[in-house]
C-alpha cells in the first residue's frame, strides 16, 4: 500500500510539473490527497499487524459493502486522520490540501495567489510524505520535489478582492499556515518557494541553500552575493511600510527578523570590506524570500 501511495504522489507531481496542463493545481490536490489517504491506511493496517479489516467501515457491527458487490467500503481520509497520530503541522498541511481539493476543484481558473498557496502547501506535503514514509516503512520514495517547477511567473495586472468561496479558501489556508509546533521541526505546513531564471546556467542538477553539514559547498562571488541579497535592513523596513497596512517597526517585527536571519535563504551577513574580512559587518536580505515570509504575518495593502 505504501508503494501505491508513493505512485499516487508521483502522478500528482508529474501532472503539476507540466506547464501546459490546464487544471494542474486542482489535479495535484486530488492526487496528493489520494496519496495521503493510501499512506495513512497503510499505517493503520501495519499497526493492526496486517489486518486489512482495520480500515473497513462498519455499520451496526457489520461491514458496509458497495451496493451490488461484496467489496467493503474503507474508511474516509478524515477517519484515517483520527486513527493515526500525526504531528500537528502534517495534519494542518493535509487539511489545507483537502480544502483546496474540496473548494478550488469546483471552480474554474484559480487566481495567482491561490496557485501560490497550492505550490507552498504542495511542496511541504511532498517533504512531509517522504519523511513519514521513510520513518514508518523504512524506505524513502524516490520522488522529484515540486520546486522549482512552479511556472507562476509575475502578475501582470492587479486582481480583484477575493470573494465567496475564493475568500473562504484563502482564509482557511492562512489559518492553517499559522499552525506551530516545536517538537517536530522536520515537518512543515507550508514551504515558501522563490525562484528566478538565470542566463548561462547549464548544470542539470538542482541547487539550494542549506545548513546540512554533508551538503556540497557552493561559494558565491561578491557579485553573486550582492545580486541575491540585494536590500539592506533600512530598505526592507521601507518596503514593509509601503506593503503592509498594519506594519509597525516594533518588538514583534524584531522577533520576526531574528528568525529571518537564521534562514540562509533570506539573509546574509558580510563584511563591509569583504577583501579584508575584518571590521564592521552588515546584514543584507533577499527581498523576495523575506517578503514571502512576512506576507504570512502582516496584511498587504489592497
Amino acid at each position: 500500500m505504501a508503494r501505491c501511495a508513493a505512485a499516487a504522489l508521483l502522478g500528482a507531481i508529474d501532472i503539476y510539473n507540466k506547464s501546459t496542463a490546464e487544471y494542474r493545481e486542482q489535479t495535484f490536490a486530488i492526487l496528493a490527497i489520494n496519496a495521503w489517504e493510501i499512506l495513512l491506511k497503510a499505517r493503520i493496517v501495519h499497526d493492526a499487524k496486517g489486518n486489512i479489516t482495520s480500515i473497513y467501515q462498519k455499520n451496526k457491527g457489520r461491514y458496509r459493502r458497495v451496493p451490488g458487490t461484496k467489496e467493503p467500503f474503507t474508511i474516509t481520509l478524515r477517519q484515517a486522520l483520527g486513527k493515526v497520530s500525526l504531528p500537528k503541522k502534517v495534519g494542518a498541511n493535509i487539511l489545507g490540501l483537502m480544502a483546496i481539493r474540496n473548494i478550488a476543484t469546483h471552480r474554474g481558473v484559480l487566481t495567482s495567489e491561490e496557485c501560490q498557496r497550492v505550490l507552498e502547501f504542495g511542496t511541504a506535503s511532498v517533504c512531509n510524505f517522504i519523511t513519514l514514509s521513510n520513518k514508518w516503512f523504512g524506505e524513502a520514495p524516490s520522488l522529484p520535489f515540486l520546486l522549482p517547477v512552479g511556472f507562476l511567473g509575475s502578475a501582470t495586472a492587479a486582481e480583484a478582492t477575493p470573494k465567496g468561496k475564493q475568500k473562504e479558501l484563502l482564509n482557511i489556508l492562512t489559518q492553517l499556515s499559522n499552525t506551530s509546533e516545536e517538537s517536530h521541526p522536520e515537518f512543515a505546513v507550508v514551504m515558501h518557494v522563490n525562484f528566478e531564471l538565470k542566463h548561462g546556467f547549464s548544470d542539470s542538477r538542482g541547487v539550494g541553500l542549506t545548513t546540512a553539514p554533508n551538503a556540497p559547498v557552493l561559494r558565491l562571488s561578491d557579485d553573486g552575493i550582492i545580486e541575491k541579497y540585494n536590500i539592506t535592513y533600512a530598505e526592507l523596513v521601507e518596503i514593509c511600510r509601503q506593503r503592509y497596512v498594519n506594519f509597525k517597526q516594533n518588538q514583534e517585527f524584531h522577533k520576526l527578523m531574528k528568525e529571518v536571519k537564521k534562514d540562509p535563504g533570506c539573509a546574509f551577513e558580510r563584511y563591509l570590506d569583504p577583501k579584508k574580512e575584518k571590521g564592521q559587518k552588515k546584514w543584507f536580505y533577499d527581498k523576495g524570500a523575506v517578503v514571502a515570509n512576512l506576507d504570512q504575518c502582516y496584511t498587504k495593502v489592497k
